[in-house]
């Protein structure tokens, strides 16, 4: 998307962020340079005019080691917004349009929304990662168990005519028919015993596990409209802490910052609008 196409308050509001951006820079700038004298004048100066001058000095040179780490942090997260608003609008094809949003702060505070936001990037995360049963699961379980109690079933190493009767007795998946290495007459592997015996109840029971964890956080069925409305939340209290944060810069906070895992379009105060067509392909 190109820059003469983007309405105005969107290239207001990338001024006002390069500005402040470029300001927190200067400031950051400034302050190392401050330090630095002072570190210089510390270990080498003897011209001050008494002891007191020189104890404030060292306070002033503690200030600013403390603060110049956090000047710094804010001023390199500030350009990283821009930066990434600045991306996202590249990317943008030519027939999208960026639409204004209102957002009505009132009641509102950024501790209490960056807090739900949190809460809500939790919530998505075990959502997106939580198991949903392929639509094959009953026959890759039924298959493995098949595997099992195929390993499981004892072998008659001789008797069966009469005479000595030698069962031998499956240690495992690893176990050898054709040379009866790893199977045993008095011991067995129990899992591929069970399997033999008892093929369906394993079958049925594995089935039942698996359906029981898919339900955790929510069954499947579920998920995709708690996803959406955790998105429709999520969207509205990013737009409130953008109001928010320009309000307290507004009112001089120095210790506000963007957060810059924030989308651009947050950021920028816009909706995103797509023609049906490119909406479709994406």
């Amino acid at each position: 998307m190109k820059h003469d196409s983007l309405p105005r308050g969107v290239l207001k509001k990338l001024l006002e962020l390069s500005e402040h951006a470029q300001a927190l820079e200067q400031e950051a700038t400034d302050a190392n340079r401050a330090l630095t004298s002072l570190r210089s004048r510390l270990s080498t100066a003897t011209d001050w005019r008494d002891a007191d001058e020189r104890a404030q000095a060292a306070v002033e040179f503690e200030r600013l080691n403390r603060e110049l780490p956090r000047l710094r942090s804010r001023s390199q997260s500030e350009a990283r917004v821009l930066s990434n608003c600045k991306a996202w609008i590249a990317s943008l094809p030519h027939s999208a349009k960026l639409e204004p949003v209102v957002t009505v702060i009132d009641g509102c505070d950024l501790v209490s929304i960056r807090k739900r936001i949190t809460l809500i990037a939790a919530e998505r995360r075990l959502l997106e990662l939580a198991p949903t049963p392929s639509a094959d699961l009953k026959d890759r379980i039924s298959d493995f168990v098949d595997e099992l109690a195929r390993s499981g079933q004892p072998a008659f190493h001789r008797g069966i005519a009469g005479g000595q009767l030698d069962v031998r007795f499956s240690g495992g998946l690893g176990a050898n028919r054709l040379n009866l290495s790893g199977f045993d007459q008095g011991r067995g592997d129990g899992l591929v015993l069970i399997a033999w015996l008892f093929r369906d109840q394993l079958k049925a029971a594995l089935c039942a596990e698996a359906d029981r964890l898919a339900q955790d956080p929510l069954p499947p069925a579920e998920r995709p409209e708690r996803l959406r409305a955790l998105a429709a939340e999520e969207a509205q209290l990013r737009y409130r802490e953008e109001a928010l944060v320009c309000r307290q810069l507004g009112d001089r906070d120095e210790q506000v910052a963007r957060d810059v895992s924030a989308p651009p379009a947050f950021v920028l105060g816009v909706r995103l609008l797509l023609p049906e067509v490119e909406r479709e392909v994406a």
